[in-house]
């Protein structure tokens, strides 16, 4: 099953996604056979993902709420945040703020526990994206900057720069144009600063 779930995920990755679906389906029947919970969280996750790249969207949303579930049976706490995020991702795309909230909020206290400073990063992210696009604007901010400081003290300016470039995003669709200009100009300074870092390390190589 994990052997046929890697494999349709290639697949995935390489836009083959009907052999994906197919190598997924196997993966799934095996699992389903087996009853391994944690070997059915990871390929519900990545049923999630095809499902999504083949339009499925109801589709989708079951396969990743049934990732957590089977987290949670597998008592797999680094899983249950890593799928709770996914989950939070999914309902901020489809603009179901609310519930996209209730799940980041869920992921948060399990990634400081692992000390999962990624998912912390993501759930601090998705927390307050949903809160500015619930026009809690304030609190929004607040956790996106937590995020971003975070990254920065990582040194990770990709990241840095993707979070004001959504926070900007955001900011303009909830009526805050001024606060908008100012994340889209944190992220066009340090996609500037990303790009001569690339062009020294390719001239450097």
């Amino acid at each position: 099953a994990e052997a046929r779930n890697e494999l349709a995920y290639s697949y995935y990755q390489a836009n083959q996604l009907e052999q994906a679906r197919s190598l997924n389906d196997e993966a799934m029947m095996l699992a389903v056979n087996d009853g391994d919970p944690a070997t059915l969280a990871h390929v519900s996750t990545v049923q999630g993902i095809i499902r999504d790249a083949l339009g499925d969207t109801q589709g989708e949303k079951r396969s990743l709420q049934a990732a957590i579930e089977y987290a949670r049976a597998a008592g797999a706490k680094a899983e249950e945040s890593l799928y709770l995020a996914n989950v939070a991702d999914f309902y901020l795309k489809n603009k179901e703020y609310a519930t996209a909230l209730r799940y980041a909020q869920q992921a948060l206290p399990l990634t400081r526990e692992l000390k999962n400073l990624n998912g912390e990063t993501v759930a601090l992210a998705n927390i307050g994206l949903a809160q500015i696009a619930l026009s809690d604007i304030e609190s929004g901010k607040r956790h996106l900057r937590a995020s971003i400081d975070i990254d920065e003290r990582r040194g990770s300016l990709t990241g840095v720069s993707d979070s004001y470039a959504e926070m900007g995003q955001y900011l303009e669709r909830a009526g805050d144009p001024r606060g908008a200009i100012e994340a889209l100009h944190q992220h066009r300074a340090l996609s500037d600063q990303i790009l001569r870092r690339d062009q020294q390390q390719a001239i450097l190589e």
